[in-house]
């Protein structure tokens, strides 16, 4: 994500890498915050659920954090044709820049994986702009529109 000037923090700070189990109590702290300010924030946080993916992720998913985020996400089928994979973000937060960084590597992990494709969600907040902006300048396109009735 770009930071509130519209700029990515100094790449020498932000150090993107694939977590590794001592990053879980880290990871957690960020997903609280990411959750926070969801359309689901006004239910529990499933601390210990979230924690059971993490670790389920770094076995057979991806997982990469800096200090200022983390995205994580997963190979899954398409529906029509399920030979293919496609890595999808799972959640991806970080709100104070350097998540060019975290997609770029979170890219990479995709073509090693032989995915055939990268999708990437957001939220609909006032992070969407710039963020779509920055997907877009990176040659994503938008592909479908997801709407959410709260029960």
């Amino acid at each position: 994500m770009i930071s509130s000037d519209g700029q990515s923090p100094s790449k020498a700070t932000l150090n993107p890498r694939f977590a590794t189990e001592a990053d879980e109590d880290h990871v957690i702290s960020m997903a609280k915050e990411f959750f926070a300010v969801s359309p689901y924030g006004s239910v529990e946080f499933e601390e210990e659920a979230v924690r059971v993916l993490f670790r389920q992720l770094l076995i057979g998913g991806c997982v990469i954090v800096n200090e200022r985020g983390f995205i994580a996400g997963a190979l899954t089928p398409l529906f029509f044709a399920p030979h293919l994979k496609v890595a999808t973000e799972l959640a991806w937060w970080a709100p104070e820049g350097g998540g060019t960084e975290l997609r770029v590597l979170f890219e990479a992990w995709a073509v090693d994986n032989s995915a055939a494709g990268v999708q990437m969600s957001a939220l609909n907040n006032s992070y969407a702009g710039r963020l779509t902006a920055n997907l877009t300048e990176n040659g994503y396109t938008p592909i479908e529109v997801s709407y959410l009735k709260v029960l």
